[in-house]
């Protein structure tokens, strides 16, 4: 299971996540890994994200970018 580290900015985390998911052939929805990428957020994103209907990745990954 990966989680946010305290020390680990959003480019990194993200990357580990795509790594991870890539290698374990890990086939989702965007939808699901758009959830997955939430899910492992720390929890200051996660709800800054809460009410939010984002159903691509990269558009996470840009608003984590710009809240970060």
């Amino acid at each position: 299971m990966l989680r946010d580290g305290r020390d680990q900015d959003v480019p990194n985390l993200t990357n580990a996540f795509h790594t991870l998911h890539t290698k374990l052939g890990i086939k989702d929805s965007e939808k699901h890994l758009v959830l997955k990428h939430h899910d492992y957020l720390h929890r200051y994103f996660q709800d800054k994200m809460e009410f939010l209907n984002i159903s691509l990745l990269g558009i996470a990954y840009r608003y984590v970018v710009k809240i970060e």
